[in-house]
């Protein structure tokens, strides 16, 4: 007689899909494993690929989290988790559990970890968000402040590459010991008071949770974080309705003899003021009623702050009255959709041809086709790749799609991929040049040990990126990198002086390394007002050797994360 065994289904816990977020996933099934969590675990992951911690807004934080609600919302999880900080405004969330507070605080990351008030007269710190900025600036006016996004790891690069001399991060965002090695300093909330719900772990449930489920998560949820988290996004829904400056906010519960008191620090920071006011409250009562004693705290807060936030708004908005002018390099991005989106985010478009382009003739690309059909993958990094193969397919009286029939086609980020979809290729959407080769090899395989190399052809500019090819290499891959364009900086003729009609603009986007070399030999350097936005850690590099100004880095070259970095603090709302 043999006895069978129903075990039940693992929980499962659905998370984003990056480093920093697995982490915590693994925090909370430690907490659920030590109040009875039975049954196991599986880890899902949902939303798209990320690659380090600390995703912000720029780098698809709330897109991620929508998706991620949406995967609770369709079944595909039992629990979600999240940073409390990515969860917008307004959303109503079923809180199963709140984790304890990891260290809210901010934390300087930099060179030899040197201190802040030891930083050279105009070092370089890289800062994601606007709060930051302005209280750094208050305390070391001297120092240059640029914005930069995306995952921990790539900010943490540019310190170590000498482009930065330091980066003011949450210490919470640095999760691996090898990370925390780069902190010189943590900041007191009276010297930099962090965003809203910084180092908070939310875990959502649906109704079809299961009710032990629940239970679990009540065990493990920390009456004092959830507090906090009440008090500050109530601070921030309030706040909102008066002003649209950046506001940084900070609850703490503390205890005095038997009792718990509640403190409640902020600050709102304008393009030329800062305010700052705090107050604190006994609580007293159950769970309902110390929620509704923060609320009424963050009310009374906001009162005091209303008319000194309103004129900072006020101040803001005539310093914005007119539209930001953005200047951007028609001849190497995509014109339309770069016009349409700082439109969008209330800029003025000033497309301008920064660079030539020079197409391969028809001998040039012959030795390249018969290259892509001798190897197992085709990658594609940009359209204009796209719209010359297609060109000479047609030329020939043949398709692209044929060309590459029996390829495997890969396709680095949505343009890209939308003009193979034109010509009927199929393909795969590979990670951007930016990520680990671990994050390639998800796609592309790394080759195995003592077996031929796979070959792929990356066909490309002259003076494109290597990041692709090297990260290919690293996994085990032949590559070959032909070039079937070239770019050249544009000469000064009727277009370029007529971009210059007005004067300079507000804003100057580089979104490649021929518009940094095509924009310093047209225009020289811009003056200190102008802000100068790189995209591309290597067109960046080209800028600061050619000697301009970079004031914002966006790692990747997203045209919305670009321009909603150009535009950052520039639009009034």
């Amino acid at each position: 007689m043999i006895d069978s065994y129903e075990l039940d289904p693992p929980l499962r816990i659905g998370i984003r899909r990056s480093a920093m977020a697995l982490h915590q996933a693994g925090l909370v099934a430690d907490a659920l494993d030590r109040v009875g969590l039975t049954q196991g675990y599986v880890i899902v992951p949902i939303g798209h690929v990320s690659t380090g911690g600390d995703p912000s807004s720029f780098a698809g934080g709330p897109l991620q989290t929508a998706a991620l609600r949406q995967g609770l919302n369709d079944d595909q999880c039992d629990i979600a988790v999240h940073l409390a900080k990515d969860i917008p405004q307004g959303s109503i969330v079923r809180i199963g559990a709140v984790l304890p507070r990891l260290d809210p605080a901010d934390v300087l990351c930099s060179v030899e970890r040197t201190r802040f008030e030891d930083l050279p007269s105009g070092a370089r710190l890289g800062v994601p968000v606007g709060v930051r900025r302005a209280q750094l600036l208050g305390l070391r006016p001297d120092l240059t402040i640029v914005i930069i996004r995306g995952p921990i790891e790539a900010r943490l690069e540019l310190v170590a590459s000498g482009q930065l001399d330091g980066i003011v991060v949450a210490r919470s965002a640095l999760f691996e010991p090898s990370q925390e090695q780069w902190i010189a300093q943590e900041f007191a909330p009276g010297q930099v008071v962090p965003g809203p719900g910084q180092g908070i772990t939310v875990v959502e449930v649906s109704p079809r949770t299961d009710p032990a489920v629940r239970r679990l998560l009540e065990a493990i949820s920390d009456a004092d974080a959830l507090i906090e988290l009440v008090a500050e996004r109530r601070l921030q829904s309030v706040m909102a309705d008066v002003s649209h400056a950046p506001l940084g906010a900070l609850a703490t519960v503390t205890r005095d003899g038997g009792g718990r008191r509640l403190g409640l620090q902020a600050v709102v920071c304008g393009l030329n003021d800062v305010i700052r006011a705090d107050q604190s409250v006994e609580l007293s009562g159950d769970r309902q009623q110390q929620a509704d004693q923060a609320k009424t705290l963050a009310q009374s807060l906001a009162d005091r702050m209303t008319e000194q936030a309103k004129q900072v708004s006020e101040t803001d908005r005539a310093d914005r009255a007119q539209r930001p002018r953005v200047m951007y390099d028609s001849s190497t991005v995509p014109v339309e959709v770069y016009r349409a989106q700082i439109m969008v985010d209330g800029g003025e478009p000033v497309p301008v041809p920064m660079a030539t382009t020079t197409l391969a003739s028809d001998e040039e690309l012959a030795p390249v086709v018969a290259e892509i059909g001798r190897s197992q993958c085709v990658g594609f990094a940009s359209p204009l790749v796209v719209q010359v193969l297609a060109g000479y397919a047609l030329r020939h009286s043949t398709t692209l799609e044929e060309m590459l029939a029996g390829v495997s086609v890969g396709a680095i980020g949505s343009l890209t991929a939308s003009a193979l979809a034109q010509e009927y290729v199929s393909f795969e959407v590979v990670p951007t040049a930016s990520v680990s080769a671990d994050s390639l090899a998800s796609v592309w395989h790394r080759a195995p040990k003592g077996g031929a190399k796979p070959v792929t052809v990356i066909p490309c500019s002259s003076n494109s990126s290597p990041v692709l090819g090297q990260l290919l290499r690293d996994l085990g891959w032949e590559v070959h990198e032909p070039v079937v364009y070239t770019r050249s900086p544009a000469e000064c003729g009727p277009a370029q002086q007529a971009a210059m009609a007005d004067g300079w603009p507000d804003v100057v986007i580089l979104s490649s390394r021929t518009s940094v070399e095509g924009f310093e030999a047209l225009y020289g350097l811009p003056p200190s007002q102008v802000r100068v936005v790189v995209a591309g850690r290597y067109a960046a590099q080209d800028a600061i050797d050619l000697g301009l100004r970079v004031d914002v880095l966006v790692p990747g070259a997203r045209v919305g994360e670009v321009v909603h970095a150009a535009l950052d603090g520039l639009v009034g709302a």
